[in-house]
């Protein structure tokens, strides 16, 4: 009996691909940003928070596009929300756990592996989602050394 593919994935990796190529192909990046590399890497930064259309989401790489074909003049994305201070809280109390440099410029650097390589200059500033990753990240190794100690 043949395997089922999973049709939706598949779909959706196609019109990612189709999207991404759209967005080299648009108006505005023909005209300005393929000569201006350095410029349309600052664009994703500033709006997405990436260096590379590769990484953004379908609905990220649309209202790119809207702006690259001028059908609007501003990007519109979604804000992402900042970390809660429980999340702070949690964060900090595992790093006291795990980290032999316990300084927040420590767990700063160790966050910027979840927020695309950008650094904050307080943890406070870390959307929630990078928090939560590193969270989950630190419970893990937590897990794993309190496991390997047995």
């Amino acid at each position: 009996m043949p395997k089922k593919n999973n049709n939706k994935t598949t779909k959706l990796q196609s019109l990612s691909k189709r999207l991404k190529a759209a967005v080299h192909l648009s108006q505005r990046y023909t005209q300005y940003y393929k000569d201006n590399k350095e410029e349309y890497r600052e664009l994703l930064q500033k709006h997405f928070n990436v260096n590379s259309s590769s990484k953004l989401s379908i609905d990220q790489l649309i209202a790119l596009l809207d702006y690259l074909n001028f059908k609007t003049d501003e990007i519109k994305t979604k804000k992402q929300s900042k970390a809660s201070p429980a999340q702070v809280a949690t964060i900090k109390k595992l790093w006291a756990q795990y980290a032999r440099d316990k300084s927040d410029r420590a767990l700063i650097h160790f966050l910027s592996k979840y927020n695309n390589s950008t650094l904050a200059l307080k943890v406070e500033y870390y959307p929630s989602q990078a928090l939560q990753k590193g969270i989950i990240a630190l419970k893990k190794t937590i897990a794993r050394s309190a496991n390997a100690k047995q």
